[in-house]
């Protein structure tokens, strides 16, 4: 994780449940206008562009292991509001 607080130094990993970590930012915002919706936008790309290789490569281990073994490996990406 040390690549993924490297490239997004805003964020924030904690536990979560069960050995559930969670990624998030809290975007400081008085009101919801336009300034805000870009900063939002962008940083949300940031977050892509950052986590999308990673999970190419738990795609990628999944299937190599459900190619050995007849099993696989279940995850899930939740977002809240």
């Amino acid at each position: 994780m040390l690549e993924v607080k490297a490239q997004l130094p805003r964020a924030e990993l904690e536990p979560w449940d069960r050995g559930w970590s969670r990624l998030y930012e809290t975007l400081p915002a008085s009101q919801l206008d336009e300034g805000v919706l870009e900063d939002a936008a962008s940083r949300m790309a940031g977050y892509i562009v950052t986590l999308q290789p990673l999970l190419d490569n738990l795609k990628r281990i999944n299937a190599w292991i459900h190619s050995r073994r007849g099993t696989s490996f279940h995850w899930s990406i939740t977002t809240s509001t």
